[in-house]
C-alpha cells in the first residue's frame, strides 16, 4: 500500500510542549490557591483539548462547576499565550522527517485538540513556512478528536482517500481517531504516553524515531501523486457546475427535491415573496446540509409577474459572468420555456425543470431511468439491500471518489467493509 498524505497530532508528536502546558496550568492553579501537580501527571491530563486539561487539573468540586471552568479556561488561554514558546520545540528528527516528506511531494497537515490560534502561531514560529497544508485545532462548536470528522475533512480537501492517509499521534485519543477515520494509525513512542498504551489502543505501527516513518511506510513518489492529481483535475473540469433559479412561489417545497445530489461547485438561487415565504423544518435541515451555495432573493410583488421578471434578470446577469455552467429554471410555469428558448438560440444551455432533481434528466434520458439504471448496477455488485441503498445514495450525492469513500468511512466502523463496498462501486462514481 502506498500512502499519499500524512496528518500529525501536534503536542507530544511534532512538538515537545509538555513543560509549557504544565507551567501554564500551574500558574493558573497558583492564582486560585489550588494545589499543583507533577510534570508526570500532566502527561495524562493533556490530549483532549484545553477545557479537559483544566478540568483534570482542578479540585473535583471546582472541575464540576461549569461556570467556574469557563472562567478558568479564559484565564488559562491568556497565560498559555505568553508561555507557549518558552520551552516548546520540535522533537529531534521531526524537521528532517518533514523535509523528506515534502521532497516526495506528500501533503502534510496537523489535526490537534490544542486551541487553533495557538497551534497556528506555534507552527508559524517553530516550523518551516508552508510545510503544512492545513492546521486544524480546537474551535468552539467543532468536534474534537477522537471524533474523526475534521480529520476526514482534511483528507477530502487534500484529495486523498482515508485509506491513503498515515496519521501520527502519541495518545490513545489519536489511535482512536485514526481507527475511526480509516487511516493508518502510527503511534510515536517519544511523546507523552508510553508505548504500551499505544499498542493497547490499536496502533498499526510504532515509531521510536521520526525518520523511521520513511523506512516503515511506503509513500507514493512525487510523479505518481502529480499524475493522479492531474487525472482528478481533468475529471473535475469535465463536470460542469449547475446553477438553479427556483420559482419557490410556484414549486414550493416539492421543487427542492434533489438538494442532496448537488455539489460544492453548484449554486441555488431561491426567489420567494410574501405569498410563499415559509419552509418546513425538514427543508431547512436539507438546505443546511446541502453542499451547494444557496442564495435567497426576496421579491416585492407590487407589480405583475415581479418574481418571474427578477428571476429572469438574475439568470441573465449570472450567465453574463459564467457561460461555462449549466442553467436550470425550477418552475412549473410554462412561460419560462420562452426564456430557455431565448438562451438556447445563443448557445447557452438553459432547461426548465419541475424540481432540482430534474437536473438528472440529461443526455436523452430521464431522472427515473438514470436512477433505475444506477440501482440495477449497484445491486449487481452489492448483495445486501441496505448497503446497496447507501451505495446508491453516495453515488447520487457525491461526484468525487474521495467524498464517496469518506462517506462510507463515516457510515461503517468496519474498515474491511468500507474497502469492499468502495471497490464494488468505484467504477460507477461520477458517471
Amino acid at each position: 500500500m502506498q500512502y499519499r498524505a500524512v496528518i500529525f497530532d501536534m503536542d507530544g508528536t511534532l512538538l515537545n510542549s509538555l513543560e509549557d502546558l504544565a507551567d501554564s496550568v500551574e500558574e493558573l492553579l497558583s492564582f486560585y490557591g489550588y494545589p499543583g501537580h507533577t510534570l508526570e501527571e500532566y502527561r495524562y491530563f493533556v490530549g483532549n483539548g484545553p477545557r479537559k486539561l483544566i478540568q483534570r487539573s482542578l479540585p473535583k468540586d471546582m472541575a464540576e462547576n461549569e461556570t467556574f471552568v469557563d472562567e478558568a479556561l479564559v484565564r488559562y488561554k491568556g497565560i498559555y499565550e505568553k508561555n507557549m514558546m518558552n520551552k516548546s520545540k520540535p522533537y529531534e528528527g521531526i524537521l528532517e522527517m518533514l523535509e523528506k516528506l515534502q521532497q516526495k511531494g506528500i501533503p502534510l497537515a496537523v489535526c490537534t485538540n490544542k486551541q487553533e490560534p495557538a497551534a497556528r502561531l506555534i507552527a508559524a514560529k517553530l516550523f518551516p513556512a508552508g510545510i503544512f497544508r492545513e492546521i486544524v485545532g480546537d474551535v468552539p462548536g467543532q468536534a474534537r478528536k477522537p471524533d474523526p470528522s475534521r480529520a476526514l475533512q482534511i483528507a477530502e480537501r487534500m484529495g486523498v482517500l482515508s485509506e491513503e492517509v498515515a496519521y501520527l499521534g502519541d495518545s490513545p485519543v489519536d489511535m482512536e481517531t485514526a481507527s475511526r477515520a480509516g487511516f493508518l494509525g502510527i503511534g510515536v513512542s517519544w511523546g507523552f504516553r508510553p508505548e504500551s498504551e499505544l499498542v493497547e489502543s490499536g496502533a498499526d505501527l510504532i515509531l521510536k524515531h521520526p525518520m523511521e516513518l520513511l523506512e516503515k511506510v511506503t509513500f507514493a513518489e512525487k510523479e505518481d501523486t502529480e499524475n493522479e492529481d492531474m487525472e482528478n483535475n481533468q475529471g473535475d473540469q469535465q463536470a460542469k457546475s449547475k446553477i438553479f433559479f427556483v420559482d419557490y412561489e410556484n414549486v414550493n417545497v416539492g421543487g427542492m427535491n434533489g438538494l442532496q445530489c448537488l455539489t460544492e461547485q453548484d449554486a441555488v438561487h431561491i426567489f420567494y415573496s410574501e405569498h410563499a415565504d415559509t419552509m418546513t423544518f425538514g427543508l431547512h435541515r436539507r438546505l443546511n446540509l446541502c453542499k451547494a451555495e444557496i442564495q435567497y432573493h426576496h421579491v416585492e410583488t407590487g407589480y405583475k409577474n415581479a418574481l418571474d421578471l427578477q428571476l429572469s434578470s438574475c439568470l441573465g446577469f449570472v450567465i453574463g459572468t459564467n457561460q461555462a455552467a449549466e442553467y436550470f429554471i425550477v418552475s412549473k410555469d410554462t412561460a419560462f420555456s420562452c426564456v430557455a428558448q431565448y438562451w438556447k438560440k445563443r448557445k447557452v444551455p438553459v432547461q426548465v425543470v419541475p424540481h432540482l432533481a430534474g437536473q438528472l434528466a440529461t443526455k436523452g434520458t430521464n431522472a427515473k431511468e438514470q436512477t433505475d439504471d444506477l440501482a440495477t448496477a449497484v445491486k449487481k455488485v452489492i448483495s445486501d439491500p441496505e448497503d446497496a441503498a447507501f451505495g446508491i445514495q453516495c453515488i447520487q450525492t457525491y461526484k468525487a471518489k474521495t467524498e464517496v469513500h469518506n462517506a462510507l468511512v463515516q457510515k461503517y466502523k468496519d474498515n474491511q467493509k468500507v474497502k469492499e463496498i468502495y471497490q464494488a462501486i468505484k467504477s460507477l462514481i461520477g458517471k
